[in-house]
């Protein structure tokens, strides 16, 4: 069976491809986990292929969509400005990016990574989006040898480097988040009973895993009272909600991914329940893609631990790298929306090309060597957060700033915090 599919390169063009699901593929075209040579692994002396599978249709592309023109947007300031990346060789590469839209769609994502490599020669896959999507492509690219740089995840499985030789994380665990956050009811809110909204990905199951696992460890003065997941195909969130109440939470986290968590906030304020206290995860930190649907007077004092900047918050409009970024994104994207998960996504393609700049070699290897010791900060991080990754944790991030909404802003509350603190 030939299946079809739309790719989009660099300039902008898409073109439809047949894609070829057979085994015998992957042989048939070589070994792509090879160093580069002549341009079939994606690198030449002046240019580095890039692929990404990402949801550009579907109810997710609401979300999603904004954040690959974002994307794109870096992508062209950094190919019109500097040339593309300077690599160690001393050759300067400009910088393709082929994308293909899998819908958030698992089996889709898997066949575009099998696509872009075998068919579009990609030197590595970049940022796909979600845990579900992200750990289908790894199963490809793991048994392939390529690169899969920085998902779009924060469950826990990417620090198991036996299992991901070739995959990295970038954002911090649920899994940590969860330790994290029942230290500081402990600390904060003895007796505090949590109604832990999640999905039913590994990325949701690994924020039950590091609450319970943190509380169950220091016998600490926390219960998980209730836990509702919600599936991909929900519409409304109303049941969770009313079941997690009735389980007699006094605190809401709401573990949900951003359209979900927005869900879940509408029919927490239709709810006409009032918790103690309101958690959000750092997964779904952009308030105008989650608070503002659901109202922000009803939601003041929500909680979150962030590691990235707002853009729009007047605390960085005017820093040095919210400054260019809008500026980039007013050249190239003006009509995309200027939040914290659009500047995000410009960030996971610099990620992506301060590890290019890192690696002694212009092959895959090397740049996964430097992507499990990268040393670095991105324009998005908030202030006192980088990227330290080594090969034995492959957790690039790890420390949060405590922020906690105020107006239409979360306003950082305190220092960075992370499980050594």
């Amino acid at each position: 069976m030939v299946d079809r599919m739309t790719t989009r390169t660099a300039n902008g063009w898409t073109r439809r491809a047949a894609l070829i699901g057979s085994a015998a593929t992957l042989a048939a075209c070589g070994a792509p986990g090879g160093d580069v040579g002549g341009g079939a692994n994606g690198i030449t002396d002046d240019t580095i292929r890039l692929g990404q599978s990402w949801p550009t249709s579907g109810a997710a592309a609401a979300v999603f969509g904004p954040m690959l023109d974002a994307i794109r947007a870096w992508q062209q300031h950094l190919n019109d400005t500097e040339g593309g990346v300077m690599m160690t060789d001393g050759r300067l590469r400009r910088i393709d990016l082929r994308t293909a839209d899998d819908g958030l769609d698992p089996s889709r994502a898997i066949q575009n990574a099998r696509y872009l490599v075998e068919r579009e020669n990609v030197f590595a896959m970049i940022s796909p989006a979600g845990t579900a999507n992200s750990t289908a492509i790894s199963t490809y690219t793991e048994r392939a040898s390529i690169p899969l740089l920085y998902v779009l995840s924060g469950a826990r499985h990417w620090t198991d480097t036996a299992r991901f030789r070739w995959s990295v994380g970038l954002q911090p665990s649920s899994a940590v988040e969860g330790r994290i956050w029942a230290r500081w009811l402990a600390r904060n809110h003895p007796g505090a009973r949590i109604g832990l909204l999640r999905d039913n990905t590994d990325f949701g199951h690994d924020l039950e895993y590091g609450l319970q696992a943190e509380i169950d460890a220091g016998a600490l003065p926390v219960t998980i009272a209730g836990i509702q997941g919600y599936q991909p195909t929900d519409t409304t969130l109303a049941s969770q909600i009313t079941n997690l109440r009735a389980a007699g939470s006094n605190v809401f986290f709401n573990g949900a991914t951003p359209q979900f968590a927005a869900l879940g906030y509408k029919a927490l304020v239709r709810s006409g329940w009032e918790p103690e206290l309101n958690l959000l995860t750092n997964a779904s930190p952009d308030p105008t893609t989650v608070i503002e649907p659901a109202g922000y007077d009803a939601l003041q004092g929500v909680r979150c631990l962030l590691f990235l900047k707002d853009p729009a918050d007047p605390q960085f409009i005017d820093s040095p790298d919210v400054v260019l970024w809008r500026e980039v994104m007013e050249r190239y994207s003006p009509r995309t929306p200027r939040n914290q998960l659009t500047f995000w996504a410009s960030s996971l393609l610099q990620a992506t090309v301060e590890t290019l700049r890192a690696a002694e070699a212009p092959t895959r290897r090397a740049v996964m060597d430097a992507a499990h010791t990268l040393d670095a900060t991105l324009p998005a991080l908030a202030p006192g957060i980088r990227i330290r990754n080594t090969p034995q944790t492959n957790r690039p991030i790890s420390q949060f700033a405590l922020g906690q909404l105020r107006g239409e802003h979360f306003q950082v509350d305190g220092e960075v915090i992370g499980l050594d603190d």
